[in-house]
């Protein structure tokens, strides 16, 4: 399971704007208004967890405390809300718990959000809530935990990853400890947080004398539950249990699904949540969800394509080119971008040009930023100005190369518009492009 944002974040593409009601294509049927009360998180056990440094994981202005002896660590809020959906949190040891001193508002200064939360060393959780600035309404709750809730865990399972006092075993925190780059990570209790998402609204369905168990997943985690890729789970078997983990019981906002002997489409939900309208219909069942999740599995089928899942700070990047310019991602988010890594040198990358200056002139919608590692700019220029490569060209930084893990040249990153999914790609084709642009 992906280790960020702390759920399985699958790409989902989604064409549905709930919070109105929608045309029933069959005969008209009665509309079932289902409560959801209750928030909690999805069914199972915490599966993220951060580990405490002693200074913070990005710029971050201090409140005027003394902070000695204070940690700090980031967690996922939401893609939707930032460019950064990561927030920072410092921890400031006190008698009897930690001080938490969170940015709420997700301004980068820990000195605004008003007093700081207090979490008692003898609880095991703390909610904290952030509140969208537009709109008080809108808030998404948030979890620490000092010892993964090992209830929901069978023994065997539980002795792989935690003793019984909340310390990782050696080998499970060997691996946390490389997954973040900290080799020397013991997994200690009171060295990290475990986290998690607050973000399931759950009720029931009553139904021909059955009660079936419903979620209404924010899977962006923005406080809203009408966004294209939030989804409904349904506890079909009856276990009690909604999870993100059995895609037979993962719909999309607009599809057309079974529930016992009939079919049921989504007639209108709350933007917060608090509840969701099923209409029965003679409509025949799709599986939008399912397609969605199959189109990025064949493209990562596809030869030298991975599927990737693009960190929302990406589009705070900003680069200098090789003209001394300074450009920005951010002015690019919401159409397809290209990223292409290359060099003068680099003769794979000289035989692809021909490929991307035919794909800017047969796809619009198409955009390309060029990182050039050179070895002799006049002879890098001379290409650019003879090719007509007429996009942006930055210089490829170490910390650059770093960040995109490029190991390779060329290798090309397409980002699709939605500014969360994206393909990583060795050469490009014309053909290969615009099979994904058209997907």
């Amino acid at each position: 399971m992906p280790s960020n944002p702390g759920v399985v974040f699958v790409f989902i593409l989604g064409l549905f704007l709930a919070g109105v009601s929608l045309p029933d294509k069959g005969r008209a049927q009665q509309t079932h208004r289902i409560p959801l009360p209750r928030l909690t998180t999805l069914d199972g056990p915490l599966d993220h967890l951060e580990i405490l440094e002693t200074v913070p994981p990005k710029a971050v202005r201090l409140p005027a405390v003394d902070t000695t002896g204070a940690l700090f660590l980031s967690v996922f809020y939401s893609w939707h809300q930032t460019n950064d959906p990561r927030i920072v949190i410092m921890v400031l040891p006190a008698s009897g718990g930690d001080s938490l001193y969170i940015d709420r508002n997700c301004d980068g200064d820990l000195s605004n959000d008003g007093a700081p939360d207090f979490f008692p060393l003898g609880e095991r959780d703390h909610h904290f809530e952030i509140v969208a600035q537009k709109d008080l309404r809108q808030r998404t709750r948030l979890l620490l935990a000092r010892t993964l809730n090992v209830d929901v865990l069978p023994d065997s399972l539980r002795e792989r990853y935690v003793d019984r006092d909340g310390n990782l075993t050696p080998s499970f925190a060997r691996f946390i400890g490389m997954l973040k780059g900290k080799p020397t990570f013991d997994g200690r209790c009171g060295t990290f947080f475990w986290d998690g998402r607050v973000s399931l609204r759950r009720g029931t369905l009553e139904v021909a004398g059955d009660s079936i168990q419903l979620g209404l997943f924010d899977l962006g985690n923005n406080g809203l539950y009408n966004d294209s890729d939030d989804v409904l789970l349904i506890d079909r078997e009856g276990t009690g249990q909604l999870t993100y983990m059995d895609e037979g019981e993962i719909v999309a906002l607009d599809d057309v699904f079974s529930l016992g002997a009939h079919h049921w489409r989504v007639a209108g939900v709350d933007r917060f949540g608090t509840w969701i309208d099923l209409r029965q219909t003679d409509e025949a069942l799709t599986a939008r969800f399912q397609a969605r999740r199959d189109s990025i599995a064949e493209l990562q089928a596809l030869r030298g394509a991975t599927a990737i899942q693009v960190d929302s700070s990406l589009w705070a990047l900003t680069g200098e080119t090789i003209d001394g310019d300074t450009l920005g991602l951010s002015s690019y988010r919401g159409g397809w971008l290209l990223l292409n890594f290359w060099g003068e040198w680099c003769g794979p990358c000289m035989q692809e040009i021909p490929a991307l200056l035919e794909a800017t002139h047969a796809y619009a919608e198409l955009q390309i930023i060029g990182f050039l590692r050179t070895n002799h700019l006049p002879k890098a220029r001379e290409v650019i100005s003879s090719k007509g490569m007429t996009w942006p060209q930055l210089r490829l930084t170490p910390a650059v190369e770093k960040r995109f893990s490029i190991s390779a040249f060329p290798t090309n990153l397409l980002l699709f518009p939605d500014g969360v999914q994206g393909i990583r790609l060795n050469t490009v084709s014309v053909e290969l492009l615009g099979r994904l642009l058209k997907r």
